[in-house]
C-alpha cells in the first residue's frame, strides 16, 4: 500500500516475523522498521489489531520525522514514536473534538 507524507511517496509492507526488514542494526527482530532509504514501513504480518494500530503509529512518527527532516537522536525518536504510539490516537481525536467545538462557538 502507497500513502504520502510532505510529498514523498512511501509504502506499507506487511512481511513474515522472520524477514530480514524487521532486523535492528544490532540484529534483533522488531514488529515494525521504517527503512527511509527504500521509503517502505515493514510491519509484522501477525500482529493482533492492537499491536498493528500501536506499531503503524510508531512507524507513521518516524516517516513523518524522515520526511520533514526533522532528525533526533535514536533514542530520543524512540521515545517520542512510542508516546505517540500509546496517545497519538486520542490527542488528534480531541484536537477535532476542540476545533469542531470552537468553529460552533465563534
Amino acid at each position: 500500500m502507497k500513502f504520502t507524507v510532505n510529498n514523498q511517496e512511501w509504502e506499507l509492507v506487511f512481511v513474515n516475523p522472520s524477514n530480514n526488514n524487521l532486523k535492528r542494526s544490532d540484529g534483533s527482530i522488531t514488529i515494525g522498521m521504517t527503512d527511509n532509504n527504500t521509503k517502505t514501513v515493514y510491519i509484522n504480518n501477525r500482529l493482533n489489531d492492537y499491536m498493528f494500530e500501536k506499531c503503524l503509529a510508531h512507524e507513521l512518527c518516524h516517516v513523518y520525522a524522515f520526511s520533514f527532516d526533522y532528525f533526533m537522536d535514536i533514542e530520543t525518536e524512540e521515545i517520542v514514536a512510542d508516546f505517540f504510539s500509546l496517545f497519538g490516537r486520542s490527542m488528534v481525536y480531541m484536537l477535532d473534538d476542540l476545533v469542531r467545538i470552537l468553529k460552533k462557538v465563534a
